[in-house]
């Protein structure tokens, strides 16, 4: 495969699944505004992580950037299945998130995108499969660190700071 066309085809399956619209429904659900979504400053492992992924594809190349997505897809692909099989009791919109996530059609992506990044293997030098190994590595710790930041509700050090301060003392 060509340079252009994998590109291409990264391209399109970045955009079949798109986790900023499959989210839009619950945007609205919360009747949130886009004023209000984009008031939130994006949480410091979640721009950690976003960062290193422009990072891989700007400075390491597309076969290291590739490799830098690959650990988003398929936790979500992986995780979204387990808890579609154990079943769960939500909301509907968040239902048909999860649903989306765990559905053929993701999977499908998911296996396009494992076997994009196996073919740039294979026609890459030891160097660049080093570089993708250690993009891969990075974004798997990255991923991890994303879902512990959900659960913590990170927020940025100075952000905390500002709300101490802007709190009435008693």
């Amino acid at each position: 495969m060509t340079n252009r066309a994998h590109a291409d085809s990264l391209a399109h399956l970045v955009d079949i699944c798109n986790e900023i619209s499959e989210r839009s429904p619950i945007y609205d659900e919360l009747n949130l505004t886009q004023a209000e979504i984009d008031s939130v400053p994006v949480a410091p492992t979640a721009y950690a992580y976003i960062t290193n992924m422009y990072y891989q594809f700007e400075q390491q190349g597309i076969d290291a950037g590739e490799a830098s997505l690959v650990p988003c897809y398929w936790t979500y692909t992986e995780m979204f299945r387990k808890i579609a099989e154990k079943g769960f009791n939500t909301k509907p919109v968040y239902k048909d998130f999860i649903d989306f996530c765990a559905s053929e059609e993701f999977g499908s992506v998911n296996q396009q995108m494992l076997d994009l990044t196996d073919d740039l293997a294979e026609n890459t030098d030891d160097e660049g499969r080093e570089k993708m190994r250690l993009a891969f590595q990075y974004s798997s710790e990255y991923e991890l660190q994303y879902w512990n930041m959900c659960v913590i509700h990170e927020q940025w050090l100075l952000d905390q700071e500002q709300e101490k301060v802007a709190r009435p003392l008693r």
